[in-house]
């Protein structure tokens, strides 16, 4: 399952590698939430902001992360991927999986960080919208068209799940020549900020201790 390409991962702030990278590139951590610990920048600015930002500047920000560093991580950097449909962040595929299970794709655009900018939808395995708002927490409407590989990452999805056995959300990214694995989130949101209705929703899928 093709992933991300790396220029490099560590665990050192003061990697000297740091100082050679392109002038397009993303800085993450191995450990985040909500795309707080996420730099994706182009030509020296932070595409989520706009702002220009220097790859110093960033890694000043993770060292002052408590969230960062109260736990063991590693530092990614991997290439900035361009979207298939144009946006200036990838959209994010999100399969919520009860092991080899789809029970919902959310799909986010997030032309910020700010929630209140981005929206989303949720789609069932024919990518038709499933009626019920699940998150309330951003705008939910229908205007994201079926990805190109849209049928090899949902084998991918099922082949991972599978081999998890366990509840994951597993999420991807497409690109006009490809799509490309992203991470596993097994707290999905940190289980907040989900409808009464889109609890129950997901609830019907659960079956034993794991999900699956």
């Amino acid at each position: 399952i093709p992933v991300v390409p790396k220029f490099f991962t560590t665990d050192s702030y003061e990697d000297q590698r740091f100082q050679d990278l392109p002038d397009s590139y993303v800085i993450k951590t191995s450990v985040g939430y909500s795309a707080n610990q996420v730099f994706p920048v182009k030509n020296g600015k932070n595409v989520f902001t706009n702002e220009a930002v220097s790859v110093n500047e960033i890694l000043d920000k993770l060292q002052n992360d408590s969230f960062v560093q109260n736990q063991n991580h590693k530092i990614i950097v991997e290439e900035l991927v361009d979207d298939e449909f144009g946006h200036k962040i990838p959209l994010d595929y999100k399969f919520y999986m009860f092991g080899g299970e789809i029970a919902a794709i959310q799909v986010i655009d997030r032309p910020s960080k700010k929630t209140s900018d981005q929206s989303h939808a949720f789609y069932n395995i024919s990518w038709e919208k499933i009626a019920i708002n699940i998150l309330p927490v951003r705008e939910d409407i229908d205007k994201f068209d079926k990805p190109k590989f849209f049928d090899e990452m949902k084998g991918a999805a099922i082949d991972l799940g599978k081999a998890l056995g366990v509840f994951m959300r597993i999420d991807f990214y497409t690109t006009k020549e490809g799509f490309y694995f992203g991470e596993f989130t097994p707290t999905p949101e940190g289980g907040r900020g989900y409808s009464e209705e889109g609890n129950r929703y997901l609830g019907t899928f659960w079956k034993g201790d794991e999900g699956c």
